[in-house]
């Protein structure tokens, strides 16, 4: 799961008036939020790296709150419909299904998969065997990792030497 993300620092990207914020959160989703009426925002989020729009409605007070309610549906919205859901899946076939426009995801080998990376994680401590080169491309991977392999992401972020 993504939990080791620090929600609460989704950054406001701009706050033109306590009734409407954009939101930048987590592994490229961005959030517009519209503050409608009593304590109800209309939130657009959408994520140009897989294509992903979602709409919803929260329940916020401020504007601060209705974008910490953002960034935890980006969250839980990336956990649910993104990740693996076995760790014998091939890392590149999930990247390049997840993340379509990302072009390091070409140099990932074809052959390996989460299990397998994780494995040669802890023996040799290179988060970017297997042309897992950019920083962006191992931190996607690492959290997939530990979302379908089971171990938590700050124990293979440990594992980094």
């Amino acid at each position: 799961m993504l939990n080791h993300l620090n929600v609460e620092k989704a950054m406001l990207k701009s706050a033109e008036s306590d009734h409407f914020c954009g939101v930048e959160g987590p592994f490229g989703w961005q959030a517009k939020l519209e503050h409608k009426y009593d304590i109800k925002w209309e939130a657009t989020l959408w994520n140009d790296d897989n294509g992903l729009t979602i709409q919803c409605i929260i329940a916020a007070n401020d504007v601060k709150q209705a974008a910490l309610q953002a960034a935890n549906y980006m969250v839980r919205y990336h956990n649910i419909e993104l990740y693996p859901k076995r760790p014998d899946e091939k890392i590149r076939n999930w990247y390049m299904s997840t993340c379509p426009t990302d072009e390091c995801g070409q140099d990932i080998n074809e052959n390996v998969t989460f299990i397998e990376w994780v494995i040669d994680l802890a023996r040799c401590g290179d988060p970017y065997i297997y042309g897992i080169d950019d920083s962006l491309v191992r931190q996607r991977v690492m959290a997939a990792a530990s979302h379908c392999c089971g171990v938590p992401y700050n124990e293979l972020d440990n594992l980094i030497r």
